[in-house]
């Protein structure tokens, strides 16, 4: 049985299953690990064509059986006739645990979209775009309207395109900018729905006795709180308490802070947060476009009303770039200042290593030229790294260069080449989007 893909799933199954993980070599381990990630989307495609399949009535019985020239016969006669028997089914073993409510929640999701947009399904089945791909497309218009949800369907084909494409992270920021093109075209107040799908939900773990909270915050509100959050966070390093916690424990410490009784505990400056906002001119003056750039510090995406109430509201710091890149700024510090930190987040929504994707407020800014050898603390010779990209240089061998178009070369310890373009924020997704050089959707 050939698949979508191109591979014989029976035989790559069958092999799976004789594979002996604790004696197998490694080049055997790597391609099972391969092929399970190859087989598991064509699994869950099999299950959402089967789910829904489910949810359909049963075909109604033949009006008109076939007549038999021999004449009528009894029941019993017809029940003998040379029926193929079902071929009875393989056992499962024991029963399985039953699903979580949200892993059902989840299959529920992913089998409407695939019911509603079939060329993902064989997407999905060849192996064009995973799992996570589905589920975060299934999720976002989950919680749409059906006018909204109507919107967003109607372009499936751009959207797997882009699927087809990128990373799960990087769709994300394609199917954010298409939702907030359906809020727009609707006229639905955005910036109001969001405030309504906030909430707080608190509880007890029966099993642990750990207490719990969930809290979902507008893009607003959330970006106050983020920065406060920031701000509390650095100056606990500043003051060298809490060494001795590892991240999470930071963060819980800084909210447990903030929350403290006439902030006896915090350490940062209690005045009012600096919210830091990226918005192209267009999106500001005329609204969401399918190149927006309308998102908050740690890159959620932002209704435009929003953010033009925030600018009405707000002391106003902003920088301008030319093509995605901010024009060049110097400083005398040995470290990045604020000013440069701002600046690079309006160039980069993440790492700058080959293939990162982790966030900008999670990176420490790199020196190109090293600051111990007298490297310029300048914004067009400084990149954002998270900890294990900036690991790679400074323990691994690896090195980077940077030219004035921002596009840079990392060469490997071994010494192999990567280059890596510089895309501006605008464009970063557009490639996937619209471009004509990727992959056809299958048919529907």
């Amino acid at each position: 049985m050939e698949s979508a893909a191109g591979f014989d799933v029976v035989e790559v199954v069958s092999r799976l299953t004789r594979l002996r993980v604790d004696s197998a070599a490694g080049e055997e381990l790597q391609w099972a690990d391969r092929a399970i990630d190859r087989v598991r989307p064509l699994l869950d495609a099999w299950q959402s064509a089967v789910q829904f399949r489910l949810t359909l009535p049963p075909p109604l019985p033949d009006p008109d059986p076939p007549v038999d020239p021999a004449g009528p016969r009894g029941d019993a006669d017809w029940a003998s006739q040379d029926v193929p028997a079902a071929e009875p089914l393989p056992s499962l073993g024991r029963p399985a645990a039953l699903d979580s409510p949200q892993e059902a929640l989840r299959k529920h999701r992913r089998m409407r979209l695939l019911a509603d947009l079939p060329a993902w399904c064989e997407a999905l089945a060849g192996g064009l775009v995973s799992t996570a791909h589905v589920d975060l497309l299934a999720a976002a218009i989950d919680k749409l309207s059906e006018n909204l949800r109507i919107r967003v369907l109607a372009r499936g084909d751009e959207l797997l395109r882009s699927a087809c494409q990128c990373t799960s992270d990087r769709f994300s920021r394609t199917l954010h900018r298409v939702i907030a093109k359906a809020f727009e075209d609707e006229g639905v107040d955005r910036r109001q729905r969001q405030r309504e799908q906030s909430g707080l939900r608190r509880g007890v773990d029966d099993a642990t006795g750990m207490h719990w909270l969930r809290v979902d915050l507008d893009p607003e509100r959330g970006a106050v709180l983020f920065q406060r959050l920031d701000q509390e966070r650095e100056a606990m390093f500043r003051s060298g308490s809490f060494t001795a916690l590892n991240s999470d424990q930071i963060e819980l410490q800084a909210l447990l802070n903030l929350l403290a009784a006439g902030g006896g505990e915090q350490q940062s400056s209690a005045k009012k947060a600096h919210v830091s906002v990226i918005i192209d001119i267009a999106t500001l003056t005329l609204g969401a476009h399918d190149r927006s750039v309308c998102e908050t510090w740690s890159g959620a995406s932002l209704p435009p009303d929003t953010v033009r109430e925030l600018i009405c509201q707000a002391e106003i710091s902003y920088g301008l770039t030319v093509n995605g890149r901010v024009v060049h700024h110097l400083a005398n510090a040995r470290l990045a200042t604020g000013d440069q930190r701002d600046q690079m987040r309006m160039m980069y929504r993440a790492c700058a290593g080959p293939g990162c994707s982790r966030r900008f407020d999670h990176c420490q800014i790199h020196h190109i030229v090293f600051a111990s050898r007298d490297g310029p603390t300048a914004v067009g010779l400084m990149v954002p790294l998270c900890t294990a990209c900036h690991d790679l240089i400074h323990h691994h061998g690896w090195s980077v260069t940077i030219d004035a178009q921002r596009n840079l070369t990392w060469t490997a310890s071994d010494g192999t080449i990567h280059a890596q373009p510089y895309v501006a924020l605008a464009d970063h997704d557009q490639p996937q989007l619209f471009g004509a050089d990727g992959p056809d959707p299958p048919a529907a």
